[in-house]
């Protein structure tokens, strides 16, 4: 079997302290380690394929490096691409992204959120459905870091990252009156969340400030799930 290459032997062939080899592999003190010492250091980690003890790491830092994420359906392409994103950005920081889909289902959802936090998740990224106000009031108690994407509730301040839903659907709706059409429908779903609401008041604004008279049967509500 083939020896496990350590800091050690990275540390003897570049001619350095483990420690040093230690903070270069680690990004610690940079700034203060010579550059050209720093790149050989990593020259020998990976031609010997160096690969860090994670358990030794994580009991060390107290991180596992992973973070979680939750969206409503992996295999919808806007939740497809933004996992891709999310998980390319996190690699470039040494983190790997854990993910389940919600299905829309609250119950779904708090049980993925808590097997990832059982997996010892550093944080989570949650695009949350209907009815997971209370457990991510819960997650705020606990101090357990956690960003809402996509999607927010208005009554509890947390951080979260969301697109102007009533600003792009006012300035979509409004585009194609300008482009001659006045017979516009919406497509939506049957729900309480805000960021689909506030598309439904930007296109009914939009009709409004153009004088067009709403119809109801212009607009189709689908059930979620």
């Amino acid at each position: 079997m083939t020896k496990k290459t350590s800091l050690k032997d990275i540390a003897q062939l570049v001619g350095v302290s483990t420690t040093l080899v230690s903070y270069v592999l680690n990004n610690q003190k940079i700034n203060r380690i010579n550059k050209q010492v720093a790149e050989k250091i990593r020259e020998v980690a990976k031609s010997l394929n160096y690969q860090p003890n994670q358990i030794a790491k994580s009991l060390k830092t107290n991180k596992t490096f992973t973070i979680g994420l939750l969206v409503s359906d992996i295999s919808n392409p806007f939740s497809s691409s933004l996992a891709r994103i999310i998980e390319d950005e996190a690699d470039t920081h040494n983190y790997t992204v854990l993910y389940g889909s919600s299905d829309e289902k609250p119950q779904k959802a708090q049980k993925l959120i808590t097997t990832l936090l059982n997996r010892q998740v550093d944080g989570l990224l949650i695009a949350p459905p209907e009815g997971i106000e209370t457990q991510l009031a819960e997650l705020q108690q606990q101090g357990i870091p956690f960003v809402l994407i996509d999607r927010y509730f208005p009554d509890l301040k947390t951080n979260y990252v969301a697109l102007d839903n009533y600003g792009a659907i006012r300035t979509a709706v409004q585009h194609l009156i300008d482009s001659g059409y006045r017979r516009i429908g919406l497509i939506t779903f049957q729900t309480s969340l805000v960021t689909l609401l506030d598309r439904k008041r930007g296109y009914l604004a939009a009709l409004k400030d153009n004088h067009i008279p709403i119809r109801k049967t212009w607009v189709k509500e689908l059930g979620i799930g």
